[in-house]
């Protein structure tokens, strides 16, 4: 689980708002309706999305223990293969805005562990204008369009970007939230490569992907 994946044109039909000129990578395979036990990735997956609500109760050191074995990984695949000095790391941001008691950082933990000691620029330059429905818990995906309207850049957080923006998200489904978060920068910032990488992706056969296309 310790190497990047590329999507690449075979994979790229099953996450249909991806372009060819994307550039999106992942360390694992997620099946969804599988539930948790289905395999290790499916496991790690349910506890770093574990919700905020079950802070205070004992199953939530496995999400505690989920954001560690991500930056593990991240920092075991990444580390020997990206230049720094050229990147700026950027999570994507959650479905809750700062101050919400939903709002849910485990992307940010995670890039704030995985790179100590390496000439890393991360900021949290995405965010979100107010609360939207995630994605995994609504029976409609919201477009690209209705996510764009709901981020923005944080100003304090512009100057200075290094040439690479990479965005870092735990699961590639349709693609929408890069997507969204790709045409943000970019719409500021246009000589900017902006990249994914993904804990996982969703893998589905055609039937499923055609029922997950039907209601995005």
């Amino acid at each position: 689980m310790n190497k990047l994946l590329r999507i690449d044109e075979l994979l790229r039909q099953f996450h249909s708002y991806l372009s060819v000129e994307d550039e999106c990578y992942y360390l694992m395979n997620y099946r969804p309706r599988e539930g948790a036990t289905y395999s290790e990735a499916n496991q790690l997956i349910y506890n770093f999305k574990k919700p905020l609500r079950y802070k205070d109760q004992g199953h939530w050191k496995y999400k505690k223990k989920a954001i560690d074995e991500v930056s593990r990984y991240f920092r075991e695949a990444i580390i020997t293969t990206m230049n720094f000095d050229f990147c700026t790391l950027v999570p994507i941001p959650p479905s809750k805005e700062k101050g919400d008691a939903e709002y849910d950082d485990r992307m940010s933990q995670v890039l704030s562990g995985a790179f100590i000691g390496q000439n890393v620029d991360f900021r949290e330059l995405i965010c979100c204008k107010g609360n939207i429905a995630a994605s995994h818990d609504s029976p409609l995906r919201p477009s690209i369009g209705e996510l764009y309207q709901n981020l923005y850049l944080a100003p304090r957080e512009m100057e200075g970007l290094r040439d690479n923006i990479v965005l870092f998200d735990d699961m590639l489904t349709t693609g929408a939230h890069f997507k969204a978060c790709q045409s943000l920068i970019q719409d500021s910032f246009p000589e900017k490569r902006v990249l994914g990488i993904f804990i996982a992706r969703r893998d589905v056969d055609q039937i499923t992907k055609d029922f997950f296309d039907d209601i995005k």
